[in-house]
């Protein structure tokens, strides 16, 4: 969904569902409206890596992104901080000898 723009309390939203197969660039339906703000979810994204170096790297590095700053780092499977609870669960789709 795209918005866009917002007026009193309502924003003017265009939803598309783009041709996944074929024709990448092209728009099969599409619809646009006015929905109330109340009505909007937020998006969030999150990804969870599972990366291995035999090279030296450091302990953690900071990233600069968008406008948000991230301070990235290395952990084990087994002792991996908290993640959420969707992102938790790939933690048990690892092989035994990985997750331990």
């Amino acid at each position: 969904m795209r918005c866009e723009r917002r007026q009193a309390g309502f924003a003017h939203i265009t939803y598309a569902e783009w041709d996944r197969l074929d024709y990448l660039t092209y728009v099969s339906y599409q619809i646009t409206g006015w929905v109330p703000e109340t009505a909007l979810a937020g998006i969030e994204r999150r990804h969870f890596f599972l990366i291995s170096t035999a090279d030296p790297t450091p302990e953690h590095w900071e990233v600069h992104e968008d406008d948000h700053h991230f301070r990235l780092f290395w952990a084990p499977p087994a002792s991996s901080p908290e993640v959420g609870s969707i992102q938790g669960g790939w933690l048990t789709r690892l092989p035994e000898e990985i997750r331990h």
